[in-house]
């Protein structure tokens, strides 16, 4: 929309929590739209988000994630744009486990950066947040780091 709140408009159907990069190029968001798997905490059954970029017009979306049992969410961009970090969940007993992977901007080379995703594992972590400036490391080999 315009500065002044005229002019809305929609980027992305079933889109939510979305993350812009630091350069304005591109925007993180989490959806259900491809129905890809389902969830089910206590008496609720929905849709697994996937994580998704598209440009700031709404234009060349793409799905970065492609899990049908966790629930991919809370995208966060490291300040040189080159990593990114969410929440993934997963159901545990009668709710969500969440732990927060890490990986290079297109989704590449994932890997867990907090929390114990064990079977028994009862991790709570938030959503990620970067400290300006601050321990930024480009992920790019994903050969000698699995997730």
């Amino acid at each position: 929309m315009s500065v002044d709140g005229s002019g809305v408009r929609r980027l992305a159907e079933r889109a939510r929590e979305p993350a812009w990069s630091p350069d304005g190029g591109r925007i993180l968001f989490a959806s259900d739209r491809d129905e890809n798997g389902s969830l089910s905490y206590g008496d609720r059954v929905f849709y697994a988000n996937e994580l998704y970029a598209m440009d700031p017009d709404g234009s060349d979306p793409r799905r970065l994630t492609r899990t049908r049992s966790r629930n991919e969410r809370q995208p966060s961009w490291a300040p040189g744009g080159a990593s990114i970090a969410w929440q993934v969940g997963r159901q545990y007993e009668n709710a969500e486990a969440v732990v927060v992977v890490w990986a290079n901007a297109d989704g590449s080379c994932a890997r867990l950066l907090f929390g114990d995703p064990g079977r028994d594992a009862r991790p709570w972590h938030a959503a990620p947040t970067w400290r300006p400036g601050r321990g930024v490391v480009n992920r790019t080999d994903c050969a000698r780091r699995r997730p």
